[in-house]
């Protein structure tokens, strides 16, 4: 190429840097500088948009989520990045697509060579903390979800001790931290416990399960009624013990089996796909009627969740954490 012809490229090339820059300086607000700010993230597995009142929903679900809201930044176009748990929650961990980060099945892991959020922020001088419902796959089963964290802890939240968290990251004063709140409460089965009153009145359709008992009641008969087509031909060649009795006399029997199967397991054909039809097959069968009552369900899940989260979120607006504090 000519000493011509490159000038100008570079011409070109500098216009537009130029343009650029006046551009951003002109559009982008100035946003406040939190230099070392605590940095909190409460990640919601299964959330759905549509179900908060912030987003336009009906029925007042989430108060405490919402009141966040009117304080800070909502995004209007957020999207998940994968169809299923693992892939997506790595997307957030690590600010890539599946298609690049390369999780997307059961026996897949993060590679050395893509940096975690724990990670950068330990790099920074945080302190890390990730506070989840127990056996969270993402950081429990290898994919590579736990690397960066300081501490694991799977009570504080089931305790709802979110403070106990705080009250460690304070023992080291001098630091900042990174804490990631993350449950999946609102996962199917949407179960509510015996007694709990729906957020709206809706009528049980017949069978319809709702507590977490209803659940694996109802699992085991799926399993019973379907095992020849859910099972693979060496389960049934490695354990003709447990198929030769598959009835609904010992179902429980056949639930406890298959409860112990890896994640990653060759004796059954779609791990995933099997609880999620064993469940969904109630509203598939009932009608609009028990998707609506499966709805309800999800609602005052939700509802419970908000509640929840309102300790959590009065906790961090108090003055110690108040001013410092980023929450997402």
């Amino acid at each position: 190429m000519s000493k011509t012809a490159v000038l100008s490229v570079l011409a070109v090339i500098l216009s537009f840097l130029i343009y650029r820059n006046h551009a951003v300086n002109v559009i982008q607000p100035k946003l406040p500088v939190c230099k070392d700010c605590n940095v909190v993230i409460i990640d919601i597995d299964v959330l759905r948009a549509d179900e908060l009142s912030c987003y336009g929903y009906h029925r007042n679900t989430t108060p405490n989520i919402c009141n966040l809201a009117e304080k800070g930044s909502v995004f209007e176009r957020n999207y998940t990045q994968y169809v299923w748990t693992v892939p997506s929650s790595l997307s957030t961990m690590v600010s890539q697509y599946a298609s690049v980060h390369g999780v997307r099945n059961y026996w897949d892991k993060l590679s050395n060579q893509v940096s975690t959020m724990a990670e950068l922020f330990k790099i920074k001088g945080y302190q890390t903390y990730w506070v989840a419902d127990p056996d969270t796959w993402t950081v429990t089963r290898g994919f590579g979800g736990e690397r960066g964290f300081d501490q694991i802890s799977f009570d504080h939240w089931e305790t709802q001790e979110w403070y106990q968290a705080f009250k460690e990251a304070e023992k080291k004063s001098d630091k900042p931290f990174f804490i990631h709140f993350y449950t999946k409460e609102l996962h199917i089965p949407y179960s509510i416990e015996a007694g709990d009153k729906l957020i709206n009145e809706v009528q049980r359709p017949e069978g319809f399960p709702v507590t977490r008992k209803d659940h694996q009641n109802s699992l085991a008969e799926y399993l019973v009624e379907n095992y020849r087509e859910l099972f693979t031909d060496k389960a049934f060649k490695e354990h003709p013990e447990i198929f030769k009795n598959a009835t609904m006399k010992n179902k429980d029997d056949l639930l406890a089996f298959f409860r112990t199967l890896p994640d990653n397991t060759d004796l059954v054909n779609d791990m995933w796909m099997l609880e999620l039809n064993s469940y969904i097959r109630h509203a598939a069968d009932g009608g609009p009627e028990a998707v609506n009552f499966m709805r309800a369900l999800y609602d005052t899940k939700l509802s419970q969740l908000d509640a929840k989260l309102g300790l959590l979120l009065e906790y961090l607006q108090t003055p110690q954490y108040a001013p410092k504090t980023i929450v997402v």
